[in-house]
């Protein structure tokens, strides 16, 4: 219920159509989230729902990953989903920043979802950090007018040194909140204006992290990118007993959870984490399961650092499968 999904019907004939949508929001030991979370977890449609023309040949998304940073440059690595609804094609491809042209070529397209891959370079790359939140504006466009899509990113590194977070090298001190997306007028589905005064409230409170958990509203994650606040993403796989995480059912549905929040997220420079899930009770009892879990998780995407949040500071075994320990302390 936190990820937004589409399908695509070809050959529809002109005039009217209805959609209908059947929602289901019953919880239990195998849903995700499970029954009896410490959140209200709403039912019925929270965010925007809306039909596009699309092309035969168009683009879903695009992911811009930076790598190689430093003062003069930063190497782009630019990954492109596209479908193909009829044949084999060859079309151009185009990706620019801020309006400058960076890459052109040309490739081929089988029928079906594919993904294309090229690399390009940035010149004196603007940091992206809290204090300063640079953000740039990517174009891919596809044949000469077929289709194209914009994205926004930022050009940051993030990794860990014995027990230091490092972001662009230098030591970040985590200060921050749990945000829920609840609303006594709104509940789960916040105007925008509500959304952008959460933001501002987190940082008059001198914060520059935030977390959840459960993936937020896209239009959250693009103020996390504009006002500079570290996001720490969560599957929402809240207080999963040993039992429950030996279903496979459910380590599937966590994982498949977590590799379309990548999906979703992946452009946002404020992410610096993902985390497979929240307060599991005695998570050593599931070690085994837990590391054929971040083997697996860890393809989604290696440029972030990956955890578990823990309830209370306990070492546990399973935090050696780890390069960040999540240690929820709550005041």
């Amino acid at each position: 219920g936190y990820i937004p999904f589409n399908f695509t019907l070809p050959g529809l004939k002109k005039g009217a159509h209805t959609l209908v949508v059947r929602v289901d929001n019953r919880l239990g030991d195998r849903t995700l989230p499970k029954k009896n979370v410490d959140w209200f977890p709403y039912g019925g449609i929270e965010q925007p729902v809306y039909a596009e023309m699309v092309a035969p040949v168009f683009i879903e998304r695009f992911h811009v990953i930076p790598s190689a940073v430093s003062d003069s440059k930063a190497t782009l690595k630019v990954r492109v989903s596209v479908r193909n609804l009829g044949p084999e094609v060859e079309e151009k491809f185009a990706f620019g920043v801020d309006g400058k042209e960076l890459h052109a070529g040309r490739q081929r397209i089988g029928p079906g979802a594919s993904v294309v891959e090229f690399e390009t370079a940035l010149d004196r790359p603007r940091i992206w950090s809290p204090a300063n939140p640079n953000l740039y504006s990517a174009r891919v466009s596809l044949g000469a007018d077929r289709d194209d899509q914009f994205t926004r990113f930022g050009v940051r590194t993030v990794r860990t040194e014995g027990t230091k977070i490092l972001l662009n090298g230098g030591r970040l001190r985590l200060m921050g909140a749990n945000r829920h997306e609840d609303h006594p007028d709104w509940g789960s589905a916040s105007p925008p204006h509500l959304i952008r005064q959460d933001i501002e409230i987190i940082k008059r409170l001198g914060s520059n992290a935030v977390r959840a958990h459960y993936a937020l509203p896209e239009l959250f994650m693009d103020y996390c990118d504009q006002y500079g606040l570290v996001f720490l993403a969560e599957a929402p796989a809240w207080q999963y007993a040993p039992e429950q995480l030996a279903i496979a059912e459910v380590q599937e549905k966590i994982l498949d959870h977590l590799q379309q929040m990548v999906a979703r997220d992946m452009n946002h420079p404020s992410v610096i984490t993902w985390s497979l899930g929240n307060e599991w009770p005695n998570p050593d009892r599931s070690y085994d399961v837990i590391r054929r879990m971040v083997e697996r998780a860890r393809k989604f995407d290696s440029t972030r650092l990956l955890t578990f949040v823990t309830g209370g500071a306990h070492a546990w075994r399973v935090h050696e499968r780890f390069p960040l320990a999540g240690v929820l302390l709550e005041t």
